[in-house]
C-alpha cells in the first residue's frame, strides 16, 4: 500500500501552518525524503513532485530539511480521513495505513489518537450517493450507441432535469380544400430514445415507439395530406431510428412530409427529418451533427477509493468485456468501434436516400459530424429553405401555389443531381 510506514521521530505541539511548511518542501527529491514529511504517496505519480504526496504532518525547516512530527497536523490528518473538509480521495484500502502512521506520532507524544471511522455502505456521505447516482446514469449511457450532440449529453448528465415530455404527438389542422387537405403536426422535442425508460424519466423527450404509433395514425387517415415534423431535438439513441426512417419513406408515398427545425435538428433528429420532402429551418437553427458515438466509462478507480471491488463471473469469452469496472481493452475498443461504424453507415445511407445525394456526399459535404448554422446547412444542401415555424404553418395550411413551387424546386434539384451523375 502507498502509505508510508510508521517511523519514530519527535512530536511537537507548536502552531501548525500547513501551507508554510508545504512551501518549504524541496522539489525533485527522492521518495525517501518525502516519506519523512508526508504519510501517503501516489504510486503512479512523479516521485520528485510534491503533488504526488499527501498528508503533510512534519515541520519543515527553512532549508527544506524534515523536522519533528506536528501533533496538530496528525490530528487534522485523521479528521480528514474521517470525512472532515470534504474527506480524502485516496483509495479506501490506504486509509488504515495512513491512520497508523499519523496515530503512532500521537502515541509517541503520549496523546490518544482519534479513532478511524469505518466508511461502510450504510455510512456513505451525500457526495458518495450523488456520485453513484450519476454513475448509474453513465452506465446506461455506455450501453447505447448515440446519435446525439455530445455536448448536450454531457451537460444533461451533469444535471438531469426532464425539460420536456412530448405527450401530444398528433395535432391535425384543418384547412379549406379537398378531403385529403388536412395537415398533421408531430412534435419531436427533446432527446429521442427507443422507448420510455430511466433516461427519458430523467431527461424527458420523445420515444421512437410513440412516434411510430402516431405516424401509423397519420398514414391511416385519408383526410390528412401533409405531415409536418416540428423538430427541436439534439438527437438521442440510434436504436430504432433506421426503422423510423423507413416508416417515413412509406408515408411519403401517399402524403407530403415537411420537417421544420425549430430550433435544433441534430444527429438522430436530422436522421429522421432527412426523409422529408422538404426541410425548413428557422434562421437561428442548428442543423446536422451527422455521426454516432459510444461511451465507455471506467469507474474502477472511483470504486477503489470507496472500497468496492466488483467481481464478474461469466461464461462466454467476451461476455464481460467493456464492463464499467475495469479499463477498456484494445480488443473491446475495436469491437465497439465496428458497431459504431456500422451504425454510422446506416445513418449516412438514410440521409443520402432522403436528400437524393450519394453517401460520399453526405460523408464529405454534410459537416462530417459538426453542427451547422441554418445558412451553412442550406449552402451544403442539408435543408431547403430558411423560414420561421409560423410562416411554414401558414404556408402549408393555405398556399397551394407555394406547395407546387416547392415540388417544382425539389424536381429541379433531382434533375440537377441526375445530370451530374
Amino acid at each position: 500500500m502507498p502509505a508510508f510506514k510508521s517511523h519514530s521521530t519527535g512530536t511537537t505541539d507548536v502552531a501548525w501552518d500547513a501551507g508554510a511548511n508545504e512551501k518549504r518542501v524541496r522539489q525533485d527529491e527522492s521518495r525517501a525524503y518525502y516519506g519523512r514529511i508526508y504519510a501517503w504517496y501516489d504510486p503512479d505519480g512523479d516521485e520528485g513532485a510534491k503533488s504526488t504526496y499527501k498528508f503533510i504532518h512534519h515541520m519543515v525547516g527553512a532549508n527544506g530539511d524534515p523536522g519533528d512530527a506536528n501533533a496538530v497536523a496528525c490530528s487534522a490528518g485523521i479528521a480528514v480521513l474521517n470525512g472532515a473538509r470534504g474527506g480524502t480521495k485516496i483509495p479506501q484500502a490506504d486509509r488504515q495505513g495512513v491512520y497508523d502512521h499519523l496515530a503512532k506520532h500521537l502515541r509517541d507524544a503520549d496523546k490518544e489518537p482519534p479513532e478511524l471511522k469505518k466508511l461502510g455502505l450504510g455510512e456513505f456521505t451525500d457526495q458518495h450517493a450523488e456520485i453513484l447516482r450519476h454513475e448509474e446514469m453513465r452506465v446506461h449511457v455506455a450501453s447505447e450507441i448515440w446519435a446525439i450532440l455530445p455536448t448536450w449529453l454531457q451537460a444533461s448528465l451533469s444535471r438531469p432535469i426532464a425539460s420536456h415530455v412530448a405527450q401530444d404527438e398528433l395535432l391535425a389542422v384543418t384547412r379549406p380544400g379537398p378531403k385529403a387537405g388536412r395537415m398533421a403536426r408531430i412534435p419531436i422535442i427533446g432527446p429521442i430514445t427507443k422507448r420510455d425508460s430511466l433516461f427519458s424519466m430523467f431527461f424527458g423527450g420523445t420515444s421512437v415507439e410513440r412516434l411510430k404509433a402516431t405516424m401509423h395514425e397519420v398514414a391511416a387517415d385519408d383526410t390528412i395530406g401533409t405531415l409536418l415534423l416540428d423538430v427541436d431535438s439534439p438527437g438521442g439513441t440510434a436504436a430504432g431510428i433506421n426503422e423510423l426512417a423507413d416508416e417515413l419513406r412509406r408515408i411519403a408515398e401517399s402524403k407530403r412530409i415537411v420537417a421544420q427545425a425549430n430550433h435544433m435538428m441534430t444527429s438522430a433528429a436530422y436522421w429522421i427529418a432527412s426523409q422529408a420532402d422538404e426541410i425548413i429551418a428557422t434562421p437561428d437553427a442548428l442543423i446536422g451533427s451527422i455521426g454516432v458515438f459510444a461511451v465507455h466509462a471506467d469507474f474502477s478507480k472511483m470504486l477503489e477509493r470507496i472500497g468496492i471491488k466488483p467481481t464478474y463471473i461469466s461464461a462466454g469469452k467476451f461476455k464481460a468485456e467493456a464492463n464499467p469496472d475495469e479499463p477498456l481493452s484494445d480488443e473491446a475498443r475495436d469491437h465497439i468501434q465496428s458497431l459504431v461504424d456500422e451504425t454510422y453507415g446506416l445513418f449516412v445511407a438514410d440521409v443520402a436516400r432522403g436528400r437524393n445525394v450519394s453517401p460520399a456526399t453526405v460523408r464529405a459535404d454534410y459537416g462530417e459530424g459538426r453542427v451547422l448554422s441554418a445558412k451553412d446547412a442550406k449552402a451544403a444542401g442539408l435543408i431547403d429553405r430558411i423560414a420561421g415555424a409560423d410562416e411554414t404553418i401558414r404556408r402549408l395550411a393555405g398556399a397551394k401555389a407555394e406547395q407546387r413551387m416547392a415540388r417544382l424546386a425539389r424536381l429541379r434539384r433531382h434533375l440537377e443531381i441526375a445530370e451530374k451523375l
